[in-house]
């Protein structure tokens, strides 16, 4: 962005590197949007994050429509896939009739169609991609600012709520502990590719603050989901030949990590006795017409409302009908879901639930091999697994599609 003045009048001119407008873009909805949503809520902007990004992205779509002469179409399997799934989804919409089917018709609509419809239409119209290293730098941009914001506001604005952690804007702690994990692969994965000492350090500084963040937040799933995909990173990409070269920064990263999990547990002993019974969640729902309390967090809760739903599916072509989760397990007309994204697309969708499911892994079995968002996608498929619905886990949707149709531009990302 430049300013000048030209006969007293401020022009502001707009230089938009075409080859890594996907990139950015995909990196503001699947890193920025928390961010935005805890920034916004502390100044009292009542806009909604992920509004603001669309907003954002349309702007620089037209700049680079303004800039092309000629546009070439290219197919992508995967386009096809979601544009079927938002078919099956409207069609679902109408043939349902609760009231949590029209909210979470707007929130999919929200959350994952239009962001997925503006990154299709900027890979369609960028001729050439960026490299595979400044792509990853993109990334690693847009998430150093927003940790460092993101570590200042959790430790002076987080709240307590039943017994996990929030931040003002990210109600669901969840959300707080999923952009910690992120940001936590973001950096280590520049860590072992980086060669100035520097940088290295000021990476290490702030993993440091985010070990203490990811236990102190007291989610499961983002943890789990960040060690299975970091060892997954290493196997993939540490060669037998470069095992001595980056034997130091392995060393050197373990010690740190333990390091770091000692002063948390350290600092923990002296601060925490805390009565089980006084912080745990309960939540009354009504199974087979009795009344039963039961950890909203618990394993034991998303296990009953798992083996109901799996009991209670229905296997046709159109399923249950979308949000039709809550009405129909818990007697609710509410959004509600059963915190495994498999078992809540066949059981509202059907046969073409299934379908779509199996799509999923196909795509996410090799996402990986094309660009660095296909491990961010791997990320948040297995905490899809474990939390969220269908909206609630849009960032596997954007960075699996980022992933994907990086590969059908052809640019292989060696990573």
């Amino acid at each position: 962005v430049q300013f000048c003045f030209i006969d007293d009048k401020l022009l502001i001119m707009i230089s938009v590197n075409k080859s890594s407008l996907p990139f950015l873009v995909s990196s503001f909805f699947i890193v920025a949007s928390p961010f935005l949503s805890v920034l916004f809520s502390l100044i009292s902007i009542n806009i909604p994050s992920k509004a603001f990004i669309i907003f954002f992205s349309i702007f620089l779509l037209l700049i680079l429509l303004n800039s092309i002469k000629n546009i070439k179409y290219y197919y992508s399997s995967i386009q096809s896939q979601y544009f079927l799934l938002f078919t099956f989804i409207i069609a679902s919409f109408l043939l349902t009739n609760f009231e949590a089917t029209q909210i979470k018709f707007v929130t999919i609509i929200y959350n994952i169609f239009i962001p997925s419809i503006i990154l299709i239409i900027l890979f369609q119209l960028t001729k050439n991609l960026t490299s595979s290293e400044k792509s990853f730098e993109i990334l690693y941009g847009v998430t150093i600012p927003v940790t460092f914001f993101m570590i200042i506001f959790y430790m002076f604005y987080k709240l307590p709520y039943q017994g996990k952690m929030i931040l003002p804007g990210l109600e669901n702690p969840i959300w707080v502990s999923r952009i910690f994990g992120l940001s936590f692969i973001i950096i280590l994965i520049y860590i072992l590719k980086s060669k100035n000492i520097y940088y290295k350090l000021i990476n290490y500084i702030i993993l440091f603050f985010l070990i203490q963040i990811l236990f102190s937040s007291i989610s499961r799933g983002p943890l789990f989901s960040m060690l299975i995909v970091l060892i997954f990173y290493l196997f993939n990409n540490i060669e037998i030949f470069k095992v001595y070269r980056n034997l130091k920064t392995l060393l050197v990263l373990f010690f740190f990590i333990f390091f770091s999990f000692l002063t948390y547990y350290i600092i923990q002993l002296g601060e925490l006795n805390i009565d089980n019974d006084g912080i745990t969640p309960t939540i009354t729902y009504n199974f087979a017409n009795s009344p039963t309390n039961f950890n909203v967090y618990s394993i034991l809760f998303r296990w009953e409302i798992i083996i109901k739903a799996i009991g209670l599916m229905n296997l046709s072509f159109i399923g249950n009908g979308i949000g039709s989760f809550g009405p129909i397990i818990l007697g609710l007309d509410e959004v509600h879901y059963p915190h495994n994204i498999f078992i809540e697309l066949i059981f509202e969708l059907g046969i073409f639930g299934l379908f779509h499911s199996i799509v999923i892994l196909y795509y996410i079995s090799f996402s990986y091999k094309y660009s660095i968002f296909g491990y961010i996608a791997i990320y948040y498929f297995i905490n899809s697994q474990f939390s969220g619905d269908l909206a609630g886990n849009s960032s596997l949707y954007i960075a699996l599609l980022t992933a994907i149709l990086t590969k059908d531009h052809g640019v292989k990302i060696k990573l």
